[in-house]
């Protein structure tokens, strides 16, 4: 278990930097049993939820083939679980090529469906992505900083979501109601029960 300190508003490679010293501080403690670990927390239980974290990131080394044993023939197969472990987890697959050069990284969530939905985690995933982009173009700017709504998203932000505009504070209540009558005369104007009137 790794906690992560983004206290300070920090940017992506100091960031980066605490999260390795936290890690390389956990693997020194390596030897303590989780369940013993747990046991001296003694943290507040829940039921369905894992007592000390909910997401969990696994990274691995794709060795960019089919596994080698001799006089056998092997395969890779994806296995599915039925049943998230965990609210999240986030497999990060470090890819190489032929060469066995760097070839990107591939993601993969797995989500517990009773608390996210399909769009839910693939929003997720998109907004990491954007996070990824933005921080390896500039390592250096604070985290927080960084966008994370995609151009059409923005695009809904700013003009979709800004509901119907303010009425002018230049005129009077009776001009409004009789600019509107003159533009839509024939629409409702005033409900009471069954009954309705038009402008």
């Amino acid at each position: 278990v790794v906690r992560a300190d983004t206290s300070g508003d920090p940017a992506f490679t100091d960031l980066l930097d605490r999260v390795r010293d936290a890690a390389l501080d956990a693997h020194a403690h390596r030897d303590v049993p989780f369940d013993a670990l747990v046991e001296r927390l003694n943290p507040p239980r829940a039921p369905g939820r894992h007592p000390l974290f909910q997401i969990a990131v696994a990274g691995r080394r794709d060795t960019g083939g089919e596994p080698v044993l001799p006089g056998l023939r092997t395969r890779t197969d994806a296995v599915r679980t039925p049943t998230a472990k965990f609210d999240l987890t986030l497999e990060v697959d470090e890819r190489s090529d032929a060469a066995d050069r760097p070839a990107g990284i591939g993601l993969t969530l797995e989500y517990a469906t009773d608390l996210f939905d399909a769009d839910t985690a693939r929003r997720l995933l998109d907004r990491l992505v954007l996070l990824l982009d933005a921080v390896a173009a500039d390592p250096a700017a604070p985290v927080a900083a960084h966008d994370l709504l995609t151009p059409d998203e923005r695009a809904a932000v700013a003009e979709d979501w800004q509901g119907a505009p303010a009425a002018p504070h230049d005129t009077t209540v009776h001009a409004l109601f009789a600019r509107r009558a003159a533009a839509h005369p024939e629409r409702t104007a005033a409900v009471c029960g069954d009954r309705e009137t038009s402008y």
